[in-house]
């Protein structure tokens, strides 16, 4: 867990410290970066963050994810403790250096603090272009990884287009990796995940596109029993 919830809190104490702006790189200076954290492991408890002593978020959960947040360097301390308790779970002194954008994305079963949860993270960095939308996926189902440890293929065709005689977009997708992003013309479009060599649909959803967005999504889990697929939509889905 400590190695998430470093991260994590790389994010939020400068959260905390100098609030945030939106995904305009052009707000950013030569030493600011800006960082969100998503939460996408369904078992891991939710959590409150106390940044020098004072909080910051509290009772962040399963599928949360935070803004982007500018990082000053600073050394901030930072606690995390159960939500709603006084009890510390981690607790350090986190120097904090920044000059990128990107994503920390805690991943995979907690178990209660003996799985192999653990984050990812991803350069959110892509040239806008005003002709095509940008879109990208990221394998972070457990449940998926479960079924199928050779990963997922990724169809992205018409609605209700037949995949059966299809070969998919992205082959052998493997859980905590993405797919970069993809440039696509505005449109409709359905996309179907299969567990890799298969036509076995886990999971599909039908997706809107506009020129000049980017869109981001995460493979995840419905819920902690690890049963079914869901998807986490980010930027330009839930703008």
């Amino acid at each position: 867990m400590k190695a998430w919830l470093k991260v994590c809190l790389f994010a939020l104490a400068a959260a905390f410290i100098t609030g945030c702006n939106d995904d305009d790189d052009s707000s950013m200076t030569p030493t600011e970066a800006q960082l969100r954290v998503v939460h996408g492991s369904a078992d891991a408890p939710a959590v409150d963050i106390l940044v020098n002593d004072a909080a910051a978020f509290t009772n962040k959960s399963f599928k949360d994810v935070t803004e982007y947040a500018m990082l000053p360097p600073a050394t901030y301390n930072v606690k995390v403790v159960g939500a709603g308790t006084t009890t510390a779970v981690f607790e350090a002194d986190i120097p904090v250096e920044a000059n990128k954008k990107y994503s920390a994305i805690a991943l995979d079963k907690f178990t209660g603090g003996t799985g192999p949860f653990t984050v990812i993270l991803l350069e959110d960095n892509v040239e806008v272009k005003d002709d095509m939308a940008q879109l990208r996926l990221i394998h972070g189902s457990a449940f998926a990884n479960d079924a199928s440890t050779a990963g997922v293929d990724i169809y992205v065709t018409a609605p209700q287009a037949d995949i059966t005689n299809l070969t998919p977009n992205v082959s052998a997708l493997v859980f905590k990796k993405d797919t970069g992003y993809v440039a696509l013309p505005a449109g409709q479009y359905e996309v179907s995940l299969t567990p890799t060599g298969t036509k076995t649909v886990v999971k599909m959803v039908t997706i809107d596109l506009e020129n000049g967005k980017v869109y981001n999504a995460i493979a995840s889990d419905t819920d902690a029993n690890f049963a079914a697929v869901d998807l986490i939509l980010l930027d330009a889905f839930v703008e």
